[in-house]
């Protein structure tokens, strides 16, 4: 997923947008 390389931040960006990981 394109969220992979945030995952790498510490997925703060999932736990503020949860819509945002579930969308893809």
């Amino acid at each position: 997923p394109v969220w992979s390389g945030v995952n790498i931040a510490g997925v703060r960006l999932s736990d503020l947008n949860p819509e945002i990981g579930s969308e893809k």
